[in-house]
């Protein structure tokens, strides 16, 4: 720069002893007054000029440090600085642009931009550059740049720079200076968040689940769960509070309860489809901020299924427990029925061994007497407890076919004239030979056996016991009366329920079995029928009734 400030020097030295040549009047023609006068003048021209040189030496100074700095500030920036052409080309650039492509600023003078341009977005850069050259106010452009050290993208706007010659030879360019802001970080944090909220939106696109975003019960946002739990399209819900539209109204302030926290944990509700059928849903729900509003998430799920097994665990649990009292209650009866005729046993055969050699045959058939009938009880006992045990685990086999009701009553009547000659009883069998039933013989005749002897044994002696039948449609209606001790409502209804031990004893202090009529009603279920009783209490006897299929052939 110095070297230069002294050609200039040397150069207006010569131009002035030019021009001084060129003057009509020397030295020779001035006179001495003259002459000290000229030269007075040139030293203070002399030392101004010394003066100026010197200023101008310090403002020269001041302007290679300004250039300095600008040079630094200029290449240090932390964005890419070029100015470029009309036609694309690079007239000079900072040293930061030239490390986003991996060049030397020298090199890229001269070169076109779009050369360093990612080849996927030049297309792009090549449809908007012309617009953006003629007004670059207020727009940027996006593309990737590349090079040796990667492909960074970047933002670029501009600002239009005044006419200047970039080489003295050649004619004045518009140029047009470019900033160029690396947004690579930006870009990749962009793309994480599609890719993110697209992950978001596809889980719950495909989740079982409704998800609804609502503002105090008014739809912002739905999954396709939600409109396909619903029955509704996406638009005939956003929008709608579907507080009121999609929850049971009798639920609606369990909703509101709970809307008002910050986390709602799962409850459930019904729900209304647009159907209008109810279903159970469950709701789980929390508030979360975004863009400074606070939403509500809320997801959805059909619960119907798990109420229905809910509510069969319920009732399995209830059989459970029904099935561990009548358990209790069996064993309890077992336990009662057994001990009776057992003592008798017991009894005899310690008195027949400490003295049974003195028994006279009196004492030998009254004590016979007494095992027989205790023989009897247990054998009834017995086979209830057979057939109840059998009936209880699946065992009995259900054989039905025609058969005659009367052939059926006739052999257990037989069986049990003995016990109503015993107690002078008339057992009266009204069943007509021509009545049908359609059943399982075995079971009906436990049915018939149990039920006679319920009667017989409270029945008073020379009273009577009657057994009928007649045919009402499609079923035979049978009813076993007696004139007996008959029962009171309450004892009725306690009636064939095992967990109801009914323990009375009969006439002639008789004891029931304790399962008989709860096998004859398992029994007469078993055919899809119906058993029940009518009594009186004070003596006014009792009839159970119960019904059997009817064979087709009987008419």
């Amino acid at each position: 720069m110095l070297d230069n400030f002294d050609e200039s020097s040397r150069s207006l030295r010569m131009q002035a002893e030019a021009r001084l040549e060129k003057t009509s009047r020397t030295v020779e023609n001035l006179s001495l007054p003259e002459i000290k006068a000229l030269i007075h003048d040139y030293q203070v021209h002399q030392i101004e000029l010394e003066i100026q040189n010197e200023e101008l030496r310090e403002t020269q100074k001041q302007l290679e440090l300004a250039r300095d700095r600008y040079a630094r500030l200029f290449n240090d920036a932390p964005v890419g600085y070029l100015t470029i052409d009309e036609t694309g080309i690079i007239a000079q650039t900072n040293e930061t642009f030239a490390a986003m492509v991996g060049r030397e600023p020298s090199y890229l003078s001269g070169k076109a931009l779009v050369d360093f341009i990612d080849s996927a977005d030049r297309s792009a850069f090549y449809g908007r550059f012309k617009a953006f050259f003629k007004n670059p106010q207020g727009k940027h452009l996006d593309f990737r740049l590349y090079g040796k050290g990667g492909s960074p993208a970047v933002r670029c706007v501009g600002r239009m720079e005044k006419e200047i010659h970039v080489q003295p030879e050649q004619n004045a360019r518009q140029h047009l200076l470019l900033i160029l802001t690396d947004i690579s970080a930006q870009v990749r944090a962009e793309e994480a968040l599609r890719e993110s909220e697209e992950r978001n939106r596809l889980l719950s696109d495909v989740t079982l689940e409704g998800i609804v975003i609502h503002k105090n019960g008014v739809a912002r946002d739905l999954n396709p769960a939600m409109t396909k739990l619903f029955g509704y399209n996406r638009e005939e819900l956003l929008g709608v509070n579907i507080l009121e539209l999609l929850i049971h109204e009798e639920d609606q302030d369990i909703v509101h309860s709970n809307i008002v926290k910050e986390y709602a944990q799962p409850y459930s509700i019904r729900a209304v489809k647009k159907s209008g059928e109810f279903f159970h849903a469950e709701l789980e729900a929390r508030n979360f901020e975004t863009r400074g509003e606070i939403l509500r998430v809320a997801a959805v799920r059909d619960i119907s299924d798990r109420k229905l097994a809910e509510q069969e665990l319920a009732k399995i649990n209830e059989q459970l427990q029904r099935a561990i009292a009548e358990k209790d209650t069996f064993f309890s009866i077992i336990a009662h029925d057994l001990k009776s005729p057992i003592s008798a046993f017991t009894a005899l055969t310690k008195q027949l061994l400490d003295d049974g050699i003195n028994w006279t045959m009196e004492d030998i058939q009254t004590a016979t007497a007494i095992l027989h009938k205790s023989a009897l009880r247990l054998a009834d006992l017995l086979e209830n407890l057979l057939n109840w045990a059998q009936m209880q685990r699946g065992l009995v086999a259900y054989e039905p076919m025609p058969c005659r009701l009367g052939d059926i009553v006739r052999q257990n009547v037989g069986f049990l004239h003995s016990i109503a000659d015993q107690k002078e009883i008339m057992l009266h069998n009204e069943i007509a030979d021509d009545i049908l039933v359609h059943v399982d013989p075995p079971m009906i005749s436990t049915v018939v056996r149990n039920l006679l002897s319920n009667a017989l044994k409270f029945t008073r002696r020379g009273g009577n016991v009657w057994i009928s039948a007649e045919r009402q449609g499609a079923v035979v209606k049978v009813a076993v009366k007696d004139d007996g001790m008959g029962m009171d409502e309450n004892m009725v209804s306690k009636l064939f329920m095992l967990n109801q031990n009914i323990m009375r004893l009969g006439t002639e202090g008789e004891r029931p079995t304790g399962l008989g009529l709860i096998l004859c009603k398992e029994f007469i279920t078993k055919h899809g029928c119906d058993i029940w009783v009518e009594s009186k209490a004070e003596n006014g006897g009792t009839t159970f009734h119960f019904t059997l299929p009817a064979a087709r052939s009987n008419h």
